[in-house]
C-alpha cells in the first residue's frame, strides 16, 4: 500500500534444502517486493541429466548435500508471478567429496526475484575484483519506483577468505570501497531518492570493513535493532564459544522510514536467517 516495501535477503546455502526454501519463498510471496537471493547454485542443463544435483562438501556433514541447479528449481517455481535475474561472478568446477563426481561450469551466485508488480526502472550488476587468487564477486542491483519515490535496492554475497572467514583482510577493505563507489554512481544516474542494500556481507560485527560500509550516512539495521545472531541452528558452528553469528547485513539510508525488521532464526532451511524488511 501506498509507498511500503518488503524485501527479504537471504543466503539460500546451495539450495540444500530445496522444499523448505520453496515453501518459505511462497509463504511470504504474496506481499514481498523483492527477494534477494545469494549462493543460489546454476549449472546447465547437459551437465545436469549426466550427473544429477547432488554436491556435497566432507563426508562427514550431517547436513544435506548441495542441489546445483538452485537457479533452475526457483524458475520453475516463480516463473509465473516474478521476474528473476541471475548473477554468478564466477564459473568452476566443483568436486563432489562423497563420489568424486565433478561439476563443470558450475555458479554460486545471486538472484534478484522481482514481483510483477514492482515498477522497475533498471536493474544490473558491478562485478567487485580483487588481487591475488580471491575470487570476483557480483554487487546486484534494482531501480524501482513506488508511489513517485525513487528506490535504489542492491546486495552481495561478500568475499570469502579460507582461515579468515569473517575478520578484516585487505580485500574486505577493498570490497568495502567498490560497494560505497558502485551504490553512488547508480544513485546520481537514476537520481534515486532512497536505498537499501544488504546480503551475507561475510563480515563479523566489528569489522573496520563493516564501519566503512555504514560510513556518516547509512544505518546498519543488525545494529539499531540491537540482533545478535543472524544464523540459524543449521549453522555448523552454532553455538560455539568464540564463533560469530554474525554473517548478514542490512543498511538503509538516513531518509528510510523503518516499519520492521526481522531475522528469522527460526526457520531451518538454511545455516543463515532471512533478514525480513519492510519500509518506506
Amino acid at each position: 500500500m501506498g509507498n511500503q516495501s518488503k524485501i527479504i535477503f537471504w543466503n539460500i546455502w546451495g539450495h540444500r534444502y530445496a522444499d523448505r526454501i520453496h515453501d518459505y519463498l511462497k509463504q511470504h510471496a504474496h506481499d514481498t517486493d523483492v527477494f534477494c537471493l545469494t549462493e543460489v547454485t546454476d549449472i546447465d542443463s547437459k551437465q545436469l541429466e549426466l550427473l544429477g544435483t547432488n554436491l556435497r562438501y566432507g563426508t562427514g556433514f550431517g547436513e544435506q548435500a548441495q542441489q546445483v541447479d538452485g537457479h533452475r528449481q526457483l524458475h520453475l517455481q516463480f516463473q509465473d508471478s516474478h521476474e528473476l535475474h541471475y548473477i554468478s561472478a564466477t564459473s568452476d568446477t566443483w568436486k563432489c567429496e562423497k563420489n568424486g563426481t565433478k561439476f563443470k561450469n558450475t555458479g554460486f551466485g545471486s538472484i534478484m526475484m522481482i514481483s510483477d508488480s514492482v515498477e522497475i526502472i533498471d536493474h544490473g550488476h558491478e562485478l567487485l575484483e580483487f588481487d591475488g587468487n580471491i575470487k570476483s564477486r557480483a554487487l546486484q542491483w534494482l531501480v524501482y519506483k513506488k508511489a513517485g519515490i525513487c528506490y535504489l535496492l542492491a546486495h552481495l554475497h561478500g568475499v570469502w577468505i579460507k582461515d579468515n572467514t569473517k575478520g578484516d583482510h585487505e580485500a574486505r577493505t577493498k570490497q568495502s570501497h567498490l560497494l560505497r563507489i558502485a551504490l553512488l554512481r547508480i544513485m546520481y544516474q537514476y537520481e534515486v531518492d532512497k536505498v537499501i542494500y544488504g546480503g551475507d556481507f561475510n563480515l563479523d560485527i566489528a569489522t573496520e570493513a563493516l564501519r566503512l560500509l555504514e560510513g556518516e550516512n547509512w544505518r546498519n539495521l543488525v545494529k539499531e535493532h540491537g540482533i545478535t545472531n543472524t544464523r540459524t541452528a543449521a549453522y555448523r558452528n552454532f553455538g560455539v564459544t568464540g564463533e560469530s553469528m554474525y554473517a548478514d547485513y542490512v543498511l538503509v539510508s538516513q531518509n528510510i522510514e523503518v516499519e520492521s525488521f526481522k531475522v528469522d532464526n527460526e526457520v531451518l532451511a538454511s545455516d543463515h536467517a532471512p533478514l525480513i524488511v519492510k519500509f518506506s
